[in-house]
């Protein structure tokens, strides 16, 4: 059983909105990912990456201020997810 790994986080954009896009490939369990942001996001986007998404169900189970965590229902190495985080707020560079 090997866990999910985190393959990258990367920011896309911070105007108007900050945008993160962390790339992960899928595990038998959750992974805690670090976001790298002192609050939760506004809105988290999770989109599949593989031609059999059923084989690598995904949902987020956990957000705080540091820390996202995804938890995958297929098997390891089913494929990439991408998770965009978008944080609205005037700190982050968006909207006041």
């Amino acid at each position: 059983m090997a866990a999910a790994v985190l393959v990258s986080n990367v920011v896309i954009t911070n105007v108007p909105f900050l945008i993160r896009k962390l790339v992960v490939t899928a595990g038998t369990n959750g992974l805690a990912i670090t976001h790298g942001e002192d609050r939760a996001p506004d809105i988290m986007l999770d989109v599949s990456t593989v031609t059999n998404p059923t084989a690598s169900e995904c949902s987020i189970v956990r957000t705080s201020a540091t820390v996202i965590t995804p938890d995958f229902e297929g098997a390891a190495g089913t494929g990439d997810r991408e998770i965009y985080l978008i944080w609205l707020s005037q700190a982050s560079g968006g909207i006041s």
